[in-house]
């Protein structure tokens, strides 16, 4: 594993913003094992591609219809992550 894979990134909010770092952050080696929509987060120690994610979430509309473990939005925050990004909402 090289130090960007060791990385771990949680991200709130898959919309635009959340999901175009997603796959910044995905293609450059790291590890995004979180992401949440108004209905939840879904979540995967060993890592989500952001593109997968995305097709369920538009196909069955939340990213809680991703195989994984269903977490509240409140417990995204609280994941043990090196990197949160709060993109949910513009004032965040």
């Amino acid at each position: 594993n090289g130090p960007r894979e060791k990385v771990r990134i949680a991200i709130q909010g898959f919309g635009n913003v959340g999901y175009y770092f997603a796959i910044s952050a995905y293609e450059h080696g790291y590890t995004v094992v979180a992401v949440s929509d108004s209905k939840g987060a879904i979540y995967d120690e060993r890592g989500l591609d952001p593109v997968a994610v995305m097709a369920v979430k538009e196909e069955k509309g939340s990213v809680t219809d991703f195989p994984g473990k269903v977490l509240t939005n409140e417990e995204l925050l609280a994941l043990d992550v090196e990197v949160l990004v709060p993109s949910a909402l513009e004032s965040v």
